[in-house]
């Protein structure tokens, strides 16, 4: 049997940065995001950043998987900020930056047995789409429609069917 390839997102699932990010936006409505990004202090917006469901711990003892971390970014501020985050912390696994405007599977063709573990529903219907296997993070139960987990020790579950 083929070993799955885990592609895991960072902001929303592993790092608590979403609401964040969003919150210090509307501070500069005038910005475009590409322009808003270029003002953060990314290094300490990262650090101050909770880690979900201790998703650092849990990519660090999974080491015998396939584990990928996926993430979107606005500038290359961001892009290096995010790498030297998880290179910090001892993640040294494969790190893929996707610019804006663009799906992770414009980086990533999905295999039957290539997970996603994303927060952003439209990726999971993408990766689906294109022959992958989407897992929702959520923290509530918004959408009941995909298969979705809360905590990323979940997906060895699911794997293991």
């Amino acid at each position: 049997m083929m070993k799955s390839n885990i592609y895991i997102d960072l902001d929303g699932v592993i790092i608590d940065t979403v609401d964040r990010i969003k919150s210090l936006k509307n501070s500069y409505p005038e910005l475009s995001w590409e322009e808003f990004s270029k003002k953060v202090e990314w290094d300490k917006f990262l650090k101050e950043s909770p880690i979900i469901n201790d998703g650092i711990s849990f990519i660090k003892e999974s080491i015998d998987k396939n584990i990928v971390i996926i993430t979107k970014t606005n500038c290359l501020e961001e892009q290096i900020a995010k790498i030297n985050y998880l290179r910090g912390l001892g993640i040294n696994n494969l790190i893929i930056v996707i610019p804006p405007k663009l799906w992770k599977t414009d980086f990533v063709v999905p295999k039957s047995n290539d997970f996603l573990i994303d927060d952003n529903y439209e990726n999971i219907l993408d990766w689906n789409e294109k022959g992958g296997k989407g897992i929702l993070f959520q923290l509530d139960d918004k959408y009941k429609d995909c298969i979705s987990i809360n905590n990323l020790k979940d997906i060895i579950t699911i794997i293991e069917e």
